[in-house]
């Protein structure tokens, strides 16, 4: 009979990773198990976890789908195939907020997906009112999910629509991940990507269709000092802060990535 151990040397080869992310969310094992590969676990039930993980290896699943959720930040998140995966860079957005801002007043997460940053943002800032704005009545049932999770459902409101246009002008800050991949790159993206929302992923011809929109809309949106804060593809930061200096918003600024990447592109209206 095969034990656990056995199973995991058969199936872990080149993709450790992955399927060790997977046992942990779905298993008691902590990684000192899987370090030490602790004997304990050796004749733990393996075989629902090789099915999830056949789907994966087979079909592509990313397997925080297959978990059902994700861990961003101090935050456990659940998520399915209506809603982008949180990464990691994208944490930097609650650091940025911190460091050029003063948060308070009403603020929003345009395309929230999940409502992970807009739920970060409500638990660091608790003086913030936010409308979490999504066009899929799908994601917006995952954000809502997430935000009575984490007891913000007093302060992040879920609202259905295409990004401003169910608010209200006077708003105090805008934050967002929008889709910022070119069109033609969308079939090149790895197979577990290409499984994520086609909406959350397609920025248009040029990558650039949603912030374009964001930066002409974020003028007469947000109130004067307004905050706009938006993360970009790698290699899209200059033309992104060209954009918001024409439009005259000012002390425009790019942002780096944990890996040195210009990934965000800041400024304030008026």
């Amino acid at each position: 009979m095969v034990n656990f151990w056995q199973w995991y040397d058969r199936v872990s080869a080149g993709r450790t990773a992955e399927l060790d992310w997977l046992i942990l969310a779905l298993t008691p094992l902590t990684k000192v198990d899987l370090r030490l590969r602790s004997p304990r676990f050796a004749d733990y039930d393996w075989h629902y976890l090789d099915q999830l993980w056949q789907r994966h290896v087979q079909e592509g699943i990313p397997v925080q789908y297959l978990a059902g959720q994700t861990l961003w930040r101090d935050l456990l998140l659940q998520v399915n195939k209506a809603v982008l995966i949180p990464r990691p860079e994208t944490e930097l957005i609650i650091e940025i907020v911190a460091a050029r801002t003063k948060p308070q007043g009403v603020w929003c997460d345009l395309g929230t997906g999940c409502g992970a940053i807009a739920i970060a943002l409500a638990r660091a800032f608790p003086a913030l009112q936010i409308f979490a704005v999504d066009v899929s009545a799908e994601a917006l049932q995952v954000a809502q999910g997430n935000i009575d999770r984490y007891g913000v459902g007093d302060r992040v409101k879920c609202v259905q629509g295409s990004w401003f246009s169910p608010l209200s002008p006077g708003l105090a800050g805008m934050v967002s991940n929008p889709p910022y991949i070119p069109t033609d790159m969308i079939p090149t993206l790895a197979r577990e990507v290409q499984q994520e929302p086609r909406l959350a992923l397609d920025g248009g011809r040029d990558g650039l269709q949603a912030i374009r929109h964001l930066v002409q809309e974020g003028k007469h949106y947000l109130q004067e000092g307004g905050f706009w804060l938006v993360e970009v593809m790698a290699g899209q930061a200059t033309t992104v802060a060209d954009m918001l200096q024409q439009s005259d918003y000012r002390s425009v600024t790019i942002h780096k990535d944990w890996q040195g990447i210009d990934r965000f592109v800041s400024g304030f209206v008026g």
